[in-house]
């Protein structure tokens, strides 16, 4: 065989040459790790409900935490966006921020006691809400005139109802036949 002097070296070219595979793999494996190896990009939530995008950021290695927003474009209960944004890089196991819809935002129910109902009804379907028109007898307002509404002020959702109710005036009595009867007994 081989001289044991040249064995030896040969053998120890073979070590250092290992020794120096692992820490160049050691040290690539650790520089992708801290550079971009820890981190994920948040996936897509847009339109997803809370179940579906609870199982999209466990996927990515994400968490969610969960808040409501108003919306006039995504149905209550969707996600509306992402704090980070999707697309964003992102250490694992993070929180996202999910933003579910809440509706559409409230609008300010107008007030329209005093007003005819032909008024109060516009005011309504202008403020973005149904009016329902309850016809009711009333000895204080004028026919044709709203005696009260509910809700009675404030917001409401939109499209939702607000009932208006309008004085059909006095209500009528019935009058008795006294026709042959003392003025004392017609009275009573």
């Amino acid at each position: 065989g081989w001289p044991t002097g040249r064995r030896r070296r040969r053998i120890g070219a073979w070590l250092a040459a290992v020794v120096v595979l692992v820490l160049v793999v050691s040290v690539g494996a650790a520089a992708w790790w801290f550079g971009t190896g820890r981190f994920v990009d948040v996936p897509a939530l847009a339109r997803l409900d809370r179940a579906q995008a609870t199982a999209r950021l466990a996927g990515a290695g994400l968490a969610a935490t969960f808040a409501e927003e108003s919306s006039e474009t995504v149905p209550a209960g969707r996600v509306v966006r992402s704090e980070p944004a999707a697309g964003s890089r992102v250490l694992r196991d993070r929180d996202i921020r999910v933003l579910l819809s809440a509706g559409p935002p409230p609008v300010p129910v107008p007030v329209v006691v005093g007003r005819t109902g032909q008024e109060a009804a516009t005011a309504v379907r202008d403020a973005g809400l149904a009016p329902e028109l309850v016809e009711q007898p009333s000895d204080d307002v004028e026919a044709g005139r709203v005696v009260s509404q509910t809700p009675a002020g404030g917001t409401a959702r939109r499209g939702s109802t607000v009932r208006i109710v309008v004085s059909a005036g006095p209500e009528a009595v019935a009058v008795p036949d006294v026709r042959g009867r003392s003025v004392r007994d017609a009275k009573k």
